[in-house]
């Protein structure tokens, strides 16, 4: 290791960070009177003209002198080409009307295409914004090229300092095997949550100094997306705690433990007051046991993670449609062999984003209109709708989709918008192994199913009903604007249909199989007996059950607690995460829902195939 002083870069600096530019000149003028001298900007933050306003006012009025003052910027990743370094640089001091910068640090060690001033500024991580698929594009350039150009800013005296943000110990260390001028600062997210101690301590033993952004935690994050409410620092029950045993605010215990701990840190604030409360941190110390327990909370929960943006960000919809037109027959293969695959990692966002890429597969839609299904559904584009929308409450008990009419959808796509908090997890079943488990276990019963089959009773209300799982009018199932229509669907169908008192439909299938067979010969408990049997109401004394055998006779007890006791047995719970897409085959595996719950809400969407 080298052993370097490091550089006196002031401990407690003003993040510029997401200040809008109308505010910054103002909000940096009076950081300047707060006693603030350590600047933190960068040209992505698209607000460097208005700082450069606030400095210019400063040292006029005679706040302070400029070689009171610590100005730090940061070079883009679309500048990374050597011929580009000076031109960015140039750009910033212009801005910020200065003549040299304290410190400069490469942003991201992320090389894009470059973006001419002329064409946006800042660039951004975008590089056509217009573009019908908006994405990242990379530039051939390598890190040790961009320091070379950096190290000829520093010898030409353009900037003082040189320094590196967001990179990592394997980066670091080739850094320092390369570098002619080595870097002086390295800038990390740092806090409670993320508490970095292998980094910090390599980056010291290098002679690094380090300045931890986002050194609160979640704040900034939180408008972005980029975190959760329940995720905040500064009201971590041990934070909290520690404040007001030393009578500080949490602010400020946060932020001396990261000035205690060595690491100089950026905070932002357009209050005075808030201003001076984050100053105060210099001012008191905080002892062995909060500093311990403040370490303590780390949970490695990064939330400026370009490994989580940028994966999305690089890759497109149009890409991943070409992955899936090369590995179609693979997938299809897997299908047929598992009954359900999961994939993950693939630039799906939206409703629009599910419906391209599940349409890639080139299966025959079945839109839900079209359906008997009597589930309430909120379509999202002709193919795409929502997933049952019962109650966050509502555990949805194992079924095969639709088997309850006579037109089930053969495969099924998932795709997760927005995992819940707790819970939400989707079980699935192989009914080919549960029914060979059934007739191991219960031959004269699983006889029974695939002898007789089953007939389903369900009430179609005569509007739809959000709160029921089950509630979708017989005018919509049936796609009647009449009694009469209605009744003439359900005659063509087979189906036996009662009305009630309250304009709701009674109707009763025809016989539906309960046991199917797979193109290779296996059997499958393909059916809606546990859903029916364990779930659905039944409409009323005397009326038929919401299942029962095809002959009419019920369905005993005992072989009903057999199905669904081996069925839990082979269940194993699909996890989501956001942006996952999961391909079921429905004549193969049942699904179900298990009940969620947190501010999160569950966005699962649903699009059927025929074939």
């Amino acid at each position: 290791m080298t052993t370097r002083t490091p550089v006196p870069i002031p401990p407690l600096g003003f993040g510029l960070w997401k200040l809008a530019p109308e505010a910054c000149a103002d909000a940096v003028y009076e950081a300047i009177r707060a006693g603030y001298r350590h600047f933190d900007a960068a040209c992505d933050y698209g607000n460097e003209a208005a700082v450069g306003e606030g400095l210019a006012r400063a040292l006029g009025d005679g706040l302070c002198r400029r070689e009171d003052l610590w100005i730090t910027s940061k070079l883009w990743n679309t500048y990374h080409d050597p011929e580009h370094v000076p031109l960015a640089l140039e750009r910033t001091l212009a801005d910020l009307r200065l003549d040299a910068l304290d410190l400069y640090l490469i942003h991201f060690p992320i090389a894009l295409a470059y973006v001419p001033f002329e064409t946006r500024y800042p660039p951004e991580w975008i590089f056509d914004p217009e573009a019908q698929e908006p994405a990242m594009v990379r530039a051939p350039v390598s890190l040790q090229a961009t320091w070379a150009a950096m190290e000829q800013l520093q010898a030409a005296g353009k900037v003082r300092h040189l320094g590196v943000a967001n990179y990592n110990s394997g980066l670091l260390h080739d850094l320092m095997a390369y570098a002619q001028r080595p870097p002086s600062v390295l800038q990390i997210e740092a806090h409670p949550y993320l508490t970095q101690d292998r980094l910090i301590r390599l980056a010291k033993d290098y002679g690094l100094a380090v300045t931890a952004f986002s050194p609160l935690g979640a704040g900034s994050y939180l408008e972005l997306g980029m975190a959760e409410a329940g995720e905040q620092v500064l009201e971590d029950p041990a934070v909290l705690a520690i404040a007001e045993r030393h009578g500080r605010t949490p602010a400020q215990v946060v932020l001396r433990w990261a000035l205690q701990r060595g690491t100089s840190v950026v905070v932002k604030s357009t209050s005075p007051a808030r201003m001076a409360e984050n100053l105060a941190a210099r001012d008191f110390t905080l002892d062995e046991d909060a500093m311990a327990a403040l370490s303590g909370l780390n949970r490695n929960r990064r939330f400026n993670d370009p490994g989580a943006f940028c994966e999305e960000a690089f890759g497109t919809v149009d890409n991943a449609c070409q992955w899936l037109g090369q590995h179609r027959s693979a997938l299809l293969g897997a299908l047929a062999q598992e009954g359900a695959l999961l994939l993950r990692g693939f630039p799906l966002r939206s409703a629009e984003d599910f419906d391209r890429f599940s349409g890639a597969f080139g299966f025959t839609p079945f839109t839900y209109e079209e359906s008997l299904s009597n589930a309430v559904r909120i379509n999202k584009t002709p193919r795409v709708f929502t997933a049952n929308e019962a109650p966050p409450e509502v555990n949805i008990l194992l079924h095969h989709e639709m088997a309850q009419t006579p037109f089930p959808p053969e495969k099924l796509f998932f795709f997760c918008q927005s995992a819940a908090k707790q819970g939400g997890e989707t079980p699935l079943c192989r009914s080919d192994v549960l029914y060979r488990r059934l007739s191991e276990v219960d031959a004269t019963g699983a006889a029974a199913f695939e002898a007789k089959g089953v007939r389903y009773t369900t009430r179609m209300p005569g509007q739809n009903e959000a709160a029921s799982g089950q509630g979708r009018s017989w005018g919509s199932t049936l796609r009647a604007d009449s009694r009469a229509g209605a009744e003439q669907r359900l005659e063509d169908l087979g189906y036996d249909y009662q009305w009630l008192e309250d304009d709701a439909l009674l109707a009763t299938s025809p016989v539906l199989p309960a046991v199917d067979t797979l193109p290779d010969g296996r059997k499958t408990f393909f059916n809606q007996v546990i859903a029916a049997g364990r779930g659905w109401k039944a409409v009323g004394e005397g009326k038929p059950p919401p299942v029962s055998f095809g002959d009419g006779t019920l369905i005993p007890e005992a072989l009903l607690e057999t199905v669904v006791t081996l069925a839990e047995a082979l269940t194993v719970p699909l996890r989501w995460q956001d942006g996952d897409l999961a391909l079921i085959d429905n004549r193969q595996v049942m699904h179900g829902r298990f009940p969620y719950a947190g501010a999160r809400k569950r966005e699962v969407l649903v699009a059927l195939t025929k074939d």
